[in-house]
C-alpha cells in the first residue's frame, strides 16, 4: 500500500510540474503576461475599431486583465490614456 501512494505522489507531483511547464510556455511567465496586457493597453485606438463602443468594451476589458494581474496603475492615468486613444474621434 505505501509502495502505491508513494508512485501516486510522484504521478501528482509530475502533473503539477507538467502543468506548470505548459501554462508558462503557453501563458507566459506572470512579467510578460502584465507587459503585454499593458503594451496593448497603451496601442488601442479608436481607430482599429471605429465604433465607440466596440472601443470601449476592449478598453475595459485590457484594464480589467491588468487589475485582476494586480498590475495597479492611478485611475487618472487610465483616463489619459483613454483619452489620447479616443484623441482622432474626438478632438480636444
Amino acid at each position: 500500500m505505501k509502495e502505491g501512494m508513494f508512485y501516486l505522489a510522484i504521478i501528482i507531483n509530475y502533473d503539477h510540474e507538467l502543468q506548470k511547464d505548459l501554462q508558462e510556455q503557453y501563458e507566459g511567465k506572470e512579467f510578460n503576461i502584465k507587459n503585454q496586457a499593458f503594451t496593448e493597453l497603451l496601442h488601442l485606438r479608436y481607430s482599429d475599431y471605429g465604433n465607440v463602443n466596440k472601443f470601449i468594451i476592449r478598453f475595459k476589458s485590457v484594464k480589467h486583465k491588468l487589475d485582476i494581474l494586480e498590475f495597479k496603475l492611478p485611475e487618472e492615468v487610465y483616463v489619459i490614456i483613454f483619452i489620447e486613444a479616443m484623441n482622432e474621434k474626438f478632438l480636444i
